[in-house]
């Protein structure tokens, strides 16, 4: 029995730590090492308990090392999993925000290769425009440098839940400034538009009822930013300016 339970105690360790391992490096053949050696670990443990139960001392020493060793592994991979799969999804909503950073830009040039004639309104707007793009830009720099900057392009701390949500409630009003720059944009987009006006994103600036608990309705700023990781939390504002740039070359080529 103890040679059983030996045997079969390494080659469960094998296959676990070769399938986190695996993980670790993205190498192919990760799922089944990790699916093989945790079934194999059922059958291990339930002999080692049988043989502990039926002698003891025949199953002291080298497999409780095993044990503890097993659950070592999984105890850290499953750690790893849960932490590095968050990193994944944060550094995706990094790679989101740079993205729409660059689409932004382009979409900021086009625009302006579209401010000719424009009537009184269409000026307007496009101030408004200019003035939230700015303070999304400030907010953003501010959010990232009180985190502790960037490295390699990601800030760091992506993962910060805390600092965007007390930013926006405390020091910022709700983030009612955005909100009252927002309800301009609408208004005027509307009375520029017209009938047209179906064709502009607007942003939903209602309360609404909360996913998780219906009889509470929140805000438009607490959507955006609380209860989100920073990371999230970034991309949502450079998501707005998408949508703001977007109104205004829709609203601009009105004139073409």
């Amino acid at each position: 029995m103890r040679t059983t339970v030996n045997v079969l105690f390494i080659i469960t360790n094998f296959f676990v730590f070769f399938g986190f391992l695996a993980k670790f490096q993205h190498w192919p053949g990760a799922s089944i090492g990790v699916v093989l050696g945790l079934t194999l670990s059922i059958f291990a443990m339930v002999l080692y308990l049988v043989a502990r139960l039926i002698n003891k001392n025949k199953v002291s020493g080298l497999p409780t090392y095993f044990v503890y060793f097993f659950f070592f592994i999984v105890a850290f991979g499953s750690n790893f999993f849960i932490t590095n799969g968050s990193r994944d999804l944060l550094n995706a909503f990094t790679m989101l925000d740079n993205g729409s950073q660059k689409i932004n830009e382009q979409m900021k040039s086009n625009g302006e290769s579209l401010m000719v004639d424009l009537t009184p309104s269409q000026s307007l707007y496009c101030k408004n425009v200019k003035e939230l793009c700015n303070f999304i830009d400030e907010d953003k720099a501010f959010l990232i440098e009180t985190t502790g900057g960037l490295v390699d392009g990601i800030p760091m701390g992506k993962d910060n839940q805390d600092v965007a949500s007390t930013y926006y409630k405390y020091q910022k009003n709700e983030g009612e400034y955005l909100v009252e720059k927002l309800r301009i944009l609408n208004s005027l987009g509307t009375e520029i538009m017209g009938s047209e006006s179906e064709k502009l994103i607007l942003e939903n600036l209602k309360n609404e009822p909360d996913l998780f608990n219906p009889s509470v309705e929140i805000s438009w700023a607490s959507r955006m930013f609380e209860y989100l990781p920073l990371g999230s939390v970034l991309a949502n504002l450079e998501l707005l300016k998408t949508r703001v740039l977007q109104n205004q070359i829709t609203i601009l080529s009105k004139n073409n």
